[in-house]
């Protein structure tokens, strides 16, 4: 199961990738 975590882009809870969908601090 995929943990959940605060995403900024979005502004919401999201599911969480294995890899940051954008470099450095943002992703």
């Amino acid at each position: 199961m995929a943990r959940t975590v605060k995403c900024v882009k979005l502004g919401r809870e999201a599911e969480g990738l294995d890899f940051p969908p954008y470099p450095g601090e943002l992703g």
